[in-house]
C-alpha cells in the first residue's frame, strides 16, 4: 500500500464518521474521543469496539497528525495543510493545491513544502509501528 493510498483511505474514514470531530474540542479531546470509542482496539483502552487493519491504520494517521499539531506552531500548520490537501474539497482541480493554500493564506510554496513534511512525518509514523503492514512512499 502506498502511502497516498493510506491518505485517501483516512479521509474516506474521516469522512465516513470514524472520527467525530464534532463534541471534540481542541486536540486532547480529540483524542478522548478516540479512546472512548475504541479506535486503538480491544484490550488497549477497554473497548469493545473491534477494528480491522484499514482502522488501524487510518487511527495512526490521525494520532500521527494530532502529535504533530500538538509539537508547536510549525507542526500545527504542517498538519493543517495535510488535513485540507485531504480533506478540503476544491472545484477547481487544476488549481486545487493554489486555492487551499490561498484558504490557508500561505503561500504556494510554503504549503508544498509543509504538505511534504507532513506526509514524510506520517509515513515515520507509520513505519514506526509493527503492527501496521508496509507503506511505501508514493
Amino acid at each position: 500500500m502506498t502511502l497516498s493510498d493510506s491518505l485517501d483511505a483516512w479521509a474516506a474514514w474521516v469522512y465516513n464518521g470514524q472520527l467525530m470531530s464534532t463534541q471534540a474540542v481542541g486536540q486532547t479531546g480529540k483524542v478522548m474521543e478516540m479512546l472512548a470509542l475504541g479506535v486503538t482496539g480491544p484490550g488497549h483502552n477497554g473497548a469493545s469496539k473491534t477494528t480491522t487493519s484499514s482502522d488501524l491504520i487510518e487511527a495512526s494517521i490521525e494520532a500521527a497528525l494530532m502529535r504533530l499539531a500538538a509539537s508547536g506552531a510549525l507542526g500545527e500548520k504542517r498538519a493543517a495543510v495535510l488535513r485540507a490537501e485531504y480533506l478540503l474539497p476544491v472545484r477547481d482541480v487544476a488549481r486545487a493545491q493554489e486555492v487551499r493554500a490561498i484558504t490557508l493564506k500561505i503561500p504556494l510554496r510554503t504549503y508544498k513544502r509543509s504538505l511534504a513534511a507532513a506526509r514524510d512525518y506520517v509515513l515515520a509514523a507509520l513505519e514506526a509501528q509493527p503492527s501496521i503492514p508496509r507503506i511505501v512512499r508514493g
